[in-house]
């Protein structure tokens, strides 16, 4: 409620709620607080990750952590690196209430676990650890906490394995659902976008079974063998049947934005500023079927931040992402990435749309803030 009310007085509630996006170079780590007056915090995290100097990354995250026990929401996009390396260390000592992740068919599961095993020496064990924790593990991981998973509207059937397996048990939120955030002023809406793998992954799955250990006897990936004996092997199959493929075939990006009540009662202006769609690896290019989903699942037109998808490349945009008014986007990119992020012409649309572009870098001058006050049930920028 935004007012107390006692015999004699009314007091107005005031609730700081603070968004920042931290430099973190190649990668992506982004945070919302929400503060109320006698210190009562609420705290939502959407991923936390970086392939840029990890030491950055630890500055970022122990900034972050200063003062705080507790992460009501941690939202995770995607399984690679650069995404989720900083989890151990922000999740040590920190009590998470629930975690959300992408559904994934049995097969993304594995071509996941793959790709981090191939792609990064540096952490391979820990990120294909994370992977196991949430999907594989018979047991919820107490580290995070309530696992929600968001399964899509168009493939929502799992198998028959995948229904028994622990996953299948894992609590299930459907995409375009809201969840809660700070009491009744605050939601996410988390939109999945796998897609079934394509041919080339499922020739490259079943090419890996044909890898003597790869796989140990129940069919799951033998980890330790493919690092220390068969990643030569793994890796050249990899790279033959997998060329060209779309490595981002999934990942879960997520709107944060006020209540409906809370919206009416505040400048609209303010109220699409505030609405944030965070897009992790979001691949739509080509595919204008995901694309559809995608518009009919958000009131795009009404968000006025968005991440730019995949550090901005050129492979994960397309022009639609300008529909409507002019927006803010942002873009977390390392000054020294070798991909070649963020493209030029990306970059160019943006600015010829009369949009504003932010990059947010390792270097600490370019941390944003977005920082409001709710009272009485309205939203007021901080100015």
């Amino acid at each position: 409620m935004a007012l107390r009310m006692n015999k004699d007085v009314v007091e107005t509630t005031h609730i700081h709620f603070l968004r920042s996006l931290h430099p973190v170079g190649q990668g992506a780590f982004y945070t919302e607080v929400f503060k109320k007056d006698d210190g009562t915090l609420f705290t939502v995290v959407y991923d936390c990750g970086s392939e840029t100097d990890s030491s950055i990354l630890d500055a970022q995250i122990d900034e972050f952590k200063n003062g705080i026990t507790q992460i009501d929401i941690l939202f995770i996009s995607h399984f690679h690196r650069d995404h989720i390396s900083g989890l151990d260390k922000l999740l040590a000592g920190i009590t998470v209430v629930k975690t959300v992740i992408p559904m994934l068919p049995e097969q993304m599961v594995t071509l996941a676990r793959v790709q981090n095993l191939l792609r990064y020496k540096k952490d391979a064990l820990v990120t294909d650890e994370i992977i196991r924790e949430l999907y594989l593990s018979d047991e919820t991981p107490d580290r995070f906490g309530e696992v929600l998973v968001v399964e899509t509207l168009d493939y929502t059937v799992l198998s028959e394995g995948e229904k028994k397996s622990a996953f299948g048990r894992r609590k299930r939120v459907r995409e375009g659902s809201t969840i809660d955030g700070f009491e009744s002023l605050w939601e996410y809406m988390p939109f999945n976008s796998v897609s079934i793998p394509d041919q080339r992954a499922i020739d490259f799955l079943y090419g890996l079974k044909g890898i003597v250990g790869a796989l140990d006897n129940d069919g799951q990936l033998n980890v330790s063998r493919i690092i220390r004996g068969c990643r030569t092997k793994v890796k050249a199959l990899y790279k033959d049947v997998m060329k060209g493929a779309n490595e981002n075939m999934y990942t879960m990006a997520v709107e944060s934005r006020p209540s409906t009540s809370l919206a009416k009662g505040s400048d609209a202006d303010v109220v699409r500023e505030s609405r944030c769609l965070y897009t992790g690896d979001f691949d739509s290019a080509g595919n204008d079927s995901l694309w559809n989903r995608f518009t009919k699942a958000y009131d795009y037109l009404g968000i006025g931040t968005v991440q730019i998808p995949h550090h901005g490349s050129k492979h994960n945009w397309r022009q639609e992402f300008l529909n409507g008014d002019p927006r803010c986007f942002f873009i977390s990119v390392g000054t020294t990435n070798t991909y070649h992020h963020p493209d030029f012409w990306v970059v160019k649309d943006v600015c010829d749309a009369k949009s504003c572009i932010t990059f947010i870098t390792e270097k600490a001058e370019t941390r944003r803030e977005m920082k409001y006050w709710i009272e009485c049930n309205r939203l007021i920028r901080e100015m």
